[in-house]
């Protein structure tokens, strides 16, 4: 891979901002015809599968990125941040405000 491409990607917070910065280093080879982003979060890495509308132009950027696949296609493995597209902690009530909608505490009249 590009020695600076992992550099710029890796500050990414979100898949939303990942996607956005590989479009930005991709747009100069062509329309991007799909992008898909895995999560790894053991590896601490997104796992990136890029496919443009022109074939001629998918090898060009395979090149120009550094990226590895199987018969042109564009594969690229990411670093990220640990904290990478991680949800934001739900509201917990306090004890004595526990959401209870029916008689029981019960929140529907299916669970027993």
């Amino acid at each position: 891979m590009n020695r600076h491409l992992p550099e710029r990607l890796s500050d990414a917070q979100d898949f939303a901002e990942l996607a956005q910065a590989l479009v930005a280093e991709c747009e100069q080879h062509g329309q991007i015809h799909s992008l898909h982003l895995t999560h790894n979060k053991r590896a601490g890495s997104v796992s990136c599968v890029v496919e443009l509308d022109s074939p001629k132009q998918q090898v060009a950027l395979k090149r120009a990125l550094g990226a590895t696949g199987p018969e042109g296609s564009v594969y690229l493995e990411i670093p990220v941040c640990d904290e990478f597209a991680q949800a934001i902690p739900v509201l917990s009530f306090p004890p004595d405000m526990q959401p209870g909608f029916l008689p029981g505490g019960r929140a529907s009249p299916l669970t027993a």
